[in-house]
């Protein structure tokens, strides 16, 4: 809880502002309302989100952060080991999917994303069900994700994956 009495009632008006503000800002998407719905629950569960849509990349990126993460999204989905996993597993990897790229700076190649991104998400994490456990788990995915990407690329030995990764 809070500590400091003096705070309450602030923190209870920002509650109701991010409240109107997600109230507010349904999404369209090209029509369906399936897809709109199901957005607009993400977007209520997590509103930091809306700092991702239109903020652009740096040059190596042809999309903007919302796309890019609604891409990463639906490669997880689509990944045949996906399906295999226990739902609380799918959860915690599609909330990592959705939250990845929660802090990166626009325009510019940004080397600690991954890390101010881990440390966010596990703080928006806290507003959900997750155990001690499910958040550390979310915290090392979100940290790692840029190994991962380096790890995985083809014709480059494991020294040269690690210090890419770095």
């Amino acid at each position: 809880g809070i500590r400091d009495k003096a705070l309450i009632p602030v923190t209870g008006q920002i509650a109701q502002h991010i409240k109107e503000f997600t109230d507010e800002n349904q999404l369209l998407i090209n029509n369906n309302e399936a897809i709109a719905k199901q957005l607009d629950s993400v977007f209520k569960a997590i509103p930091e989100l809306y700092t991702l849509v239109g903020k652009q990349q740096n040059e190596w990126h042809h999309f903007d952060l919302f796309t890019h993460t609604l891409r990463v999204v639906q490669e997880v989905i689509k990944n045949d080991r996906f399906q295999t996993l226990k739902d609380s597993d799918k959860i915690l990897l599609l909330t990592a999917a959705f939250m990845h790229d929660i802090s990166k700076e626009e325009y510019i190649v940004d080397k600690r994303h991954s890390l101010t991104g881990a440390f966010d998400a596990h703080a928006i994490a806290g507003r959900f069900n997750f155990s001690e456990s499910e958040k550390s788990k979310l915290f090392a995915v979100i940290r790692n994700h840029e190994w991962l990407k380096y790890y995985n690329k083809e014709g480059i030995s494991e020294l040269q994956k690690i210090e890419r990764a770095k």
